[in-house]
């Protein structure tokens, strides 16, 4: 055959050269339209993208200020407009300018007209939302009642400290049963109240009214005991207390009045009536253009390979001819096939390297195909594959954590399964360093950053707690500090990867060797999470979270490391010393009180939620950690912390606790 074609002389050399003319004009042309894919089509298709995801992001930031009343929600909605919709707008404009796509320019003038109208409207919003007396109800509670109950609670906490250094015995006993069980109740009253507040409809007013009544039996026993029993500043105190009560009572029914006559607040009402249809309709109009221009995009690369396989086809058959255009096309080939390719591994996401693994993944540097935004991969471990235990609890983590949306959780972005079907997740990507690196590097932490830490957690616990999901791995390693748009100390609650789903009675029912299992880490353990599965409660959480505070303060766990047996009967048994002792100087007596009752053995005897803690928290009387103060920490030491950080000890690491198997006889 070879001889053949080379006796045909002219012919052949003719042929050669047009095919190698024809395969140089496809190579040039194609080339042209992968450049403009990279140049145009896929940065289209991102900002198009960010642009959907980043209004639902100012919407759900400027409910967070209407319902919370939080700053850093208007912060984190200014934000989303100037650093992702406004960029990402301008961007599309620009494109679809250079390229002459008339239909896109039609949907993006239409969206900036529908965003135009939705920023007006979330700005008033704001500002409604600021102006005093926009939540009659709430003001007439913090003004009047929140002050008295206070009040209430630290008269009857002096006597309860009191009444223990005296050690006072016999009839003595039941009085401070008494005590405590008033001080639960009222507090469950309490805040009752404020979710009857919060709450359009009047479903918890019931149950308020039983608890406030239940108070009330109980302090005039305690004040009938106190009256027969007690003498001197004691007896004065609980006169006060019972004084404070009923004022407390007879101002409810005006509270309550002014709660029924307006059932919510300005703000909420606009937020409702304007910035949801409004919303709706840029939403609406932001996933069409996002939508169109990711199939533009699509049937761009799709056309590109089909081309290129023809360009393929040509060079092979010519090429005893034209092997220099066997090889150019090729070469196309590939950098068509990379378009495609890159969309293909592991979902939409191209994985770059490994950063680290623990007990149940392993995690991957990776980018998003289109967004080309920096992501963290976790994958569920090889070897746990195909253990089912393993695989519920990985796709229990991702899908308990997707639904938090607190900006102190660290946020997860998709969630999925490899073609071998091995489960996977993507979250957010932070550079920072844990609460063990910051006490580990820099020792005790001053209290008023530990107040300031404290509360952020407590607000993606609050969060989580009213969805009916228990972190129960709540320890130092698994709470980040870094920075956010130019906000330092911002905290992430992590791998939510032993989550209780309270809603779900599946512990509950659980066999022997579930009762056997402790799930979580021995330091930071609550004794009725040693007792029994089925502890892992909010109270538990708060309890793990005491431990951590009493870290922070005093550079040194609860009870010092030791045998797992050891360390699980302190737990149980044994009162810890004040972080203050410990530390060797003196530390608030008011933040350490507030450590110390979150320490309880007793759950009831522990601050009643994460928000009764916040509040507790903010009540402190310790020197502000303000953002300058925050600033100048991470500026001096913040990139020598962060560096220090190992890949295994990234914030994208596995760092779910341990399950401890200890049997039944030995608790």
């Amino acid at each position: 055959m070879t001889e053949a074609l080379l006796s045909s002389g002219g012919l052949v050399a003719a042929v050669s050269l047009a095919a190698a003319v024809l395969t140089l004009g496809f190579t040039v042309w194609i080339s042209a339209e992968v450049r403009h894919q990279n140049r145009i089509s896929q940065p289209l298709a991102q900002a198009a993208s960010m642009l959907d995801a980043s209004i639902e992001s100012s919407q759900s930031s400027l409910w967070g200020w209407v319902a919370n009343g939080d700053p850093e929600f208007v912060v984190a909605r200014t934000h989303a407009w100037e650093e992702r919709i406004d960029p990402a707008l301008a961007q599309i404009f620009e494109l679809a300018d250079e390229s002459d796509l008339s239909e896109t320019l039609t949907q993006a003038s239409e969206l900036n007209q529908s965003l135009r109208e939705l920023a007006q409207i979330q700005w008033a919003i704001e500002d409604v939302a600021r102006t005093p007396g926009n939540s009659p109800a709430v003001s007439a509670y913090t003004e009047r009642l929140e002050p008295i109950s206070r009040s209430i609670l630290v008269v009857t906490g002096d006597v309860v400290q009191q009444y223990r250094r005296e050690g006072r015995g016999g009839d003595s006993l039941e009085f401070m049963a008494l005590l405590t069980s008033f001080r639960s109740t009222f507090v469950s009253a309490d805040l009752a109240l404020n979710q009857v507040l919060f709450d359009r409809t009047d479903a918890r007013e019931t149950e308020f009214d039983q608890l406030l009544s239940a108070s009330g039996n109980l302090i005039a026993q305690i004040t009938s005991s106190a009256e027969s029993e007690m003498q001197g500043d004691l007896l004065d105190l609980m006169r006060f207390a019972a004084r404070e009560f009923r004022a407390y009572e007879s101002l409810v029914p005006e509270i309550q009045r002014v709660k029924k006559e307006i059932s919510s607040t300005v703000s909420e009402e606009l937020f409702t009536r304007d910035a949801g249809p409004a919303a709706e309709r840029a939403l609406s109009l932001s996933s069409e253009l996002a939508k169109s221009q990711i199939l533009r995009a699509k049937r761009e690369a799709e056309s590109l390979a089909e081309v290129s396989y023809g360009v393929i086809a040509v060079a092979l058959l010519m090429g005893l001819l034209s092997g220099g255009s066997l090889l150019l096309s090729f070469r196309l080939r590939q950098q068509v096939g990379d378009v495609l390719s890159k969309a293909r591994k592991l979902g939409q996401y191209v994985l770059a390297r490994r950063l680290g693994g623990g007990a149940m993944g392993e995690v991957f540097l990776a980018h998003h195909a289109m967004l080309r935004r920096p992501t963290a991969i976790k994958l569920l471990r090889a070897d746990g594959a195909m253990d089912l235990r393993s695989q519920q609890r990985f796709q229990s983590e991702v899908q308990s954590t997707s639904q938090l949306t607190h900006p102190n959780t660290i946020e997860v972005f998709d969630y999925g399964r490899t073609p071998e079907g091995v489960f996977y997740y993507a979250m957010e990507l932070i550079d920072g360093f844990t609460l063990e690196t910051l006490v580990s590097s820099a020792g005790p932490v001053d209290p008023g950053r530990v107040v300031h830490i404290l509360s952020q957690i407590c607000g993606s616990l609050s969060e989580a707690h009213g969805r009916g999901l228990v972190h129960r791995d709540i320890k130092p390693e698994n709470i980040m500090l870094t920075e956010r748009g130019g906000v330092f100390d911002v905290v992430k609650v992590l791998d939510f990867g032993l989550v209780n789903d309270l809603s779900s009675e599946v512990g509950a029912r659980g066999g022997e060797s579930e009762v056997r299992n402790i799930v979580g880490t021995p330091m930071y353990l609550a004794p009725e999470a040693i007792y029994s599965s089925s502890g892992g409660t909010a109270s538990a959480d708060l309890y793990a979270l005491g431990a951590v505070a009493y870290y922070l303060l005093a550079g040194e766990p609860v009870f010092p490391p030791g045998p797992t047996a050891e360390l699980l009967d302190r737990h149980l048994h044994e009162d810890p010393d004040f972080p203050s002792k410990r530390l060797g100087r003196v530390l608030p007596s008011e933040l350490e009180y507030v450590v110390m009752s979150c320490l309880e053995k007793d759950p009831a005897e522990r601050p009643a939620s994460a928000a009764h803690l916040a509040s507790m928290l903010a009540d402190c009387a310790v020197a502000e950690w303000t953002i300058s103060s925050a600033e100048l920490w991470w500026n001096e030491y913040g990139e020598a912390l962060s560096n220090k950080l190992d890949l295994d000890e990234s914030v994208t690491a596995d760092r779910s606790g341990v399950e401890v198997d200890v049997g039944a006889s030995r608790i």
